[in-house]
């Protein structure tokens, strides 16, 4: 008798369990239809779905059927299941960088690529929105669109994004995007995007400092830091001009070398042409770049702060 009544104690409890399964899945399965059709229901813990969430589940899922139904990611996304696993703004970000680098076999498109970033920054991700800015400022894979472009740097650059930060403060150096200039303003934002690491905002720093501009006094050992931590990234032209602080003697060499030889080293890990000397007048040496044909100083000298 207790084992009847422990099997009819089961099979009630089974049954319950699947009640308030098939209660959850159709709870769920109205929350989809009523975020297609743009209304706000209950969702599956019977607590009310706002709008906000309706309309990025609208937004997932449009991103969704791109990756799914796009000729280039049919290889990569096969067998995904979209309907359980839609995409965030980070996966749209990814997308994105496949597009622009050509990873996975995917072939390169500027447009898909920002369609994708478009998607990410509409989800919330602040890298993407600052990208989108660089495609709305040079219109390479739609029209330029200068102020948008402003407006998206200043977006991401207040969510703390490094590379928009440092676009605006390129912005604000060269006074692009009908943006007056202001050469404190940019040193402000270079800082920091440099604290989070930038090589470019590295960059201008350090040119910023060599040439005293931004409210600041010149200094060589601060531009000598700052490129050299450009450097340490992969910018070659910090690593040039680091070789040409050397060679116009603006740095002491370390005491194991002499000037030349530190330009000549820095030159060398900028992958620029390596230079040759000359002998003077007065028979010093005097280095000179081979590929301008005139001395080092005169073809390192640039109008304001570029990265490599």
């Amino acid at each position: 008798a207790n084992k009847h009544r422990q099997a009819q104690a089961a099979r009630r409890q089974g049954a319950m369990r699947r009640a308030a399964h098939r209660e959850q899945v159709r709870r769920r399965a109205g929350v989809v239809a009523a975020v297609q059709a743009g209304k706000v229901v209950n969702d599956a813990c019977g607590q009310k779905a706002s709008e906000a969430d309706a309309k990025l589940m609208q937004l997932q899922r449009r991103a969704a059927f791109f990756l799914r139904d796009h000729a280039e990611l049919r290889r990569v996304l096969r067998g995904h299941d979209f309907e359980r696993d839609l995409p965030d703004a980070a996966k749209m970000h990814e997308a994105a960088r496949l597009f622009e680098s050509g990873g996975l076999g995917v072939r390169v498109s500027p447009a898909d690529a920002l369609r994708c970033h478009k998607f990410a920054a509409a989800l919330g991700h602040r890298a993407s929105r600052g990208v989108v800015g660089e495609y709305a400022e040079t219109g390479a894979a739609e029209r330029r669109r200068p102020r948008r472009a402003r407006t998206l740097y200043r977006d991401a650059a207040r969510d703390d994004d490094p590379r928009a930060r440092y676009n605006l403060g390129r912005v604000f150096y060269h006074g692009l995007l009908g943006q007056r200039a202001n050469r404190r303003t940019a040193r402000l934002l270079f800082e920091k995007a440099a604290r989070r690491k930038h090589r470019g905002a590295q960059a201008a720093l350090g040119y910023m400092y060599e040439k005293a501009e931004g409210d600041l006094k010149a200094d060589a050992a601060r531009a000598q830091h700052y490129y050299a931590k450009a450097a340490d990234q992969g910018c070659d032209r910090s690593a040039f001009n680091l070789g040409r602080l050397y060679e116009t003697l603006l740095l002491a060499p370390p005491p194991d070398e002499t000037a030349y030889d530190a330009a000549v080293r820095w030159r060398g890990a900028a992958r620029q042409p390596m230079v040759r000397v000359s002998a003077s007048a007065d028979g010093s040496e005097i280095p000179v770049d081979v590929r301008a044909g005139t001395s080092g100083r005169r073809s390192a000298a640039s109008s304001g702060p570029r990265t490599g």
